[in-house]
C-alpha cells in the first residue's frame, strides 16, 4: 500500500481516494467516542483519524492548528488505524 499524499493514510492502490478525504457529515472520527467509551479505541487513535481528516479539509483550521495535526499525523505515516461506524449506520 501506498500512503496518501495528503495526510499518510495507507491507500489501497496508488489511484484510489483517501477515507479521509470527506466533508465533515461523513468524517470517519465521528463514531470515536462510542468506541471510546466501549474501550476499543484510544484517545490516541482518535487524535490520528482527527488530524488525517483535518488536513483533507484545511480550509477549516488555522495554520497554527494545521502544523500541529500534521505532526500528529506524521507518527503514523502509513500506518492503517481502526475505523468504527455510528450504532444505526
Amino acid at each position: 500500500m501506498i500512503p496518501c499524499l495528503t495526510c499518510g493514510a495507507p491507500l489501497e492502490h496508488p489511484t484510489a481516494t483517501c477515507a479521509f478525504d470527506v466533508p465533515g457529515e461523513r468524517a470517519p472520527w465521528r463514531a470515536d467516542y462510542e468506541a471510546m467509551a466501549r474501550g476499543e479505541m484510544s484517545h490516541a487513535e482518535h487524535q490520528v483519524l482527527v488530524a488525517r481528516w483535518a488536513l483533507h479539509n484545511g480550509h477549516l483550521h488555522s495554520e497554527r492548528a494545521l502544523a500541529r495535526l500534521r505532526s500528529i499525523a506524521a507518527l503514523s505515516h502509513g500506518q492503517p488505524v481502526r475505523m468504527f461506524k455510528l450504532a444505526g449506520e
